[in-house]
């Protein structure tokens, strides 16, 4: 107990933020690479066979993908779009075209056009390797106003307790370039001066996020609003709106060639995906429902929504009210938008798959009011415990959904005899269940501990012995 004392008190050694994140950033990495959902999903096919098309085509067209796209059941070719112009991925072509770089050497070496499994599994590694980006931009975010290893902990439960775990460490997904977005503009909104330089790479990301994900735009927009309530930072506005457009406007242009018309998507040619849910019902879904709800999986982010609410209430929280209210008006927009969606709990996924991209935000509201947590113990061993509970919940999600999600059972809204979990206790059996937690606990638990030793490495002072601080442990908090 005394080792793990002294590493943890190392967590909060006075190193440079940016040494702090990238360090976390490839801790988070190796953790995601260890423990994770298997299954490939159909809807990240075009995010790896787009990379291809461009490193071996030289364009987004994806004809000579159709004896992949031919394999597939009739209803579960909706990646995929025939228009006038070609066969298209139904979803935004940036994710593809920001890994290209990541694909072209391999595509080079051996193109296997027919074999998407292979690129699936290639994606896998593309996708560690932003969620290294991912979990370090926030790790070093946090590390602006919390205690070093508050601020592991809670990226920590930002990647492990919640969806990201499975939909962005897992597969390249739609969601990864969003979120990395998110990240990434978070951590330049924290800075405690602005230049016109960040102002446009705040607007770029903002925007890239958008034109990634199109609901995505509350999110990504509504924090940007800190920038006309800051009277020091309005004079970059034309700089954030410079930034901000330039991804949206290249996707009408991508659009038209594409589909036919600017305004016309991928989901144009679906029907069904509309935003024609009741969106009372979608509302408290979203939030407690036991198939998706947010707050239901990942029950420490409580902490995040009230510190929003009493922002827009004007109490004293955080230093930084103003942005705290952008960011939880994004938050709230997301939600409403998503409450409206025909499919609000993210079909056959494990968590709160719509709700991914709120989950960064509502953790930087935390980070904002951390000094009110300072005063609050009873807070902060809130958001220990319930934080791992929300990492043991998705760590037992892993394999559970590997295990169910071939057999392709309709997913319910509320019934919680219904989920993934029970569903697995109904086939395999309760022993199995404690096996296999024990089991890829037991993994995670392992690589966290030696990854964890290692890191605690370089955040040794340059020259100097290794300190033997007796500092409470965050356990014992």
């Amino acid at each position: 107990m005394r080792k793990i004392r002294e590493i943890i008190s190392l967590f909060d050694a006075p190193i440079p933020r940016r040494r702090f994140g990238v360090l976390v950033g490839v801790w988070v990495a190796l953790l995601l690479g260890a423990v994770n959902i298997r299954v490939f999903h159909n809807d990240n096919i075009p995010n790896v066979l787009v990379p291809v098309s461009l490193a071996s085509q030289g364009n987004f067209e994806l004809s000579e993908f159709t004896a992949v796209l031919e394999r597939e059941p009739e209803g579960e070719r909706y990646w995929a779009v025939r228009s006038d112009n070609g066969l298209y991925s139904k979803y935004p072509m940036w994710t593809g075209l920001l890994v290209t770089p990541l694909f072209a050497p391999l595509v080079a070496w051996d193109a296997r056009l027919d074999n998407d499994y292979f690129w699936l599994g290639y994606g896998r590694i593309v996708a560690l390797v932003l969620s290294a980006v991912f979990a370090g931009a926030l790790a070093a975010a946090f590390r602006t106003i919390m205690p070093g290893r508050w601020a592991v902990f809670l990226t920590f439960c930002v990647v492990l307790g919640s969806a990201a775990w499975h939909h962005i460490g897992s597969h390249l997904t739609n969601q990864v370039v969003p979120n990395v977005c998110l990240a990434l503009m978070l951590l330049i909104l924290i800075r405690p001066a602005m230049s016109a330089r960040w102002a446009v790479v705040a607007g770029l990301l903002a925007g890239l996020c958008v034109a990634s994900r199109l609901p995505a735009v509350f999110v990504a927009g509504l924090p940007l609003g800190v920038f006309l309530t800051r009277q020091a930072w309005r004079r970059f506005v034309p700089f954030v709106v410079l930034g901000g457009l330039v991804f949206p406007v290249l996707t009408l242009f991508y659009n038209t060639a594409a589909f036919g018309g600017p305004l016309t998507t991928g989901y144009s040619h679906y029907a069904k995906d509309a935003f024609t849910g009741n969106m009372l019902e979608g509302a408290v879904g979203l939030l407690i429902s036991p198939a998706c709800g947010l707050l239901f999986y990942s029950p420490f982010l409580l902490i995040g929504v009230w510190i929003g609410v009493q922002c827009l209430r004007r109490k004293a929280v955080t230093t930084q009210n103003d942005l705290a209210v952008w960011v939880f008006l994004g938050v709230i927009g997301h939600w409403l938008l998503f409450s409206k969606w025909w499919c609000w709990n993210g079909a056959l996924s494990f968590g709160s798959r719509m709700m991914i991209e709120t989950v960064p935000l509502l953790a930087f509201l935390i980070m904002l009011g951390w000094p009110m947590l300072e005063r609050r113990p009873a807070l902060k061993k809130f958001l220990l415990w319930s934080g791992i509970v929300a990492i043991v919940h998705h760590l037992v999600g892993t394999f559970t959904y590997d295990a169910i999600a071939p057999f392709n059972p309709l997913k319910p809204d509320w019934h919680i005899g219904n989920d993934f979990i029970a569903l697995y206790v109904r086939e395999f059996g309760l022993a199995a269940l404690v096996r296999n937690t024990a089991l890829y606990g037991g993994l995670l638990a392992g690589v966290l501990a030696i990854g964890g030793y290692y890191v605690s490495r370089f955040f040794l002072p340059d020259e100097q012995p290794t300190p033997r601080l007796e500092l409470e442990a965050v356990v014992d908090q």
